[in-house]
This record gives C-alpha cells, sequence and structure tokens, in this order.
C-alpha cells in the first residue's frame, strides 16, 4: 500500500470553505426554527379555517339570485 500524501489547504480555501460552512449553518438554524414553528402555525390555520366554516356565506353578488347562467 503506497501512503497517500497529505493534502493542505491553502488559506482561500479555507476560508471559501468556513463561509461555505456559516452559510450551511445559517439556512440550517433556520430551517429548525420555521419547523419549530410549524404545530403552532398549523394550529393557528385549524382555527381560522373553523371559524370560516361558521360564519354564514354571503353571496359574491346579492342583487344577483342565480350563478348558473346569464339571465336565469
Amino acid at each position: 500500500m503506497i501512503p497517500r500524501r497529505k493534502q493542505t489547504m491553502t488559506k482561500t480555501q479555507q476560508a471559501d470553505l468556513d463561509q461555505i460552512l456559516a452559510e450551511d449553518l445559517t439556512r440550517f438554524t433556520d430551517l429548525r426554527k420555521r419547523l419549530g414553528d410549524l404545530p403552532t402555525t398549523i394550529a393557528s390555520l385549524q382555527k381560522r379555517s373553523k371559524r370560516r366554516s361558521t360564519r354564514t356565506e354571503r353571496p359574491l353578488f346579492p342583487e344577483i339570485s342565480c350563478y348558473c347562467a346569464p339571465g336565469c
């Protein structure tokens, strides 16, 4: 087995890698926060949906009694 030579990074390559890792960490943290808020968001949407379904529906145009065809 031939031993491989250890490869080293230049300062520029290391800086680029650090920048990429920092961006990935920020994205991951933001995603975790948004996923953490998901149950609250779902509960809020369910409440809003229930409130809307209990309201009486008003016609969009009250002067029109039938929407099936013009002049009906």
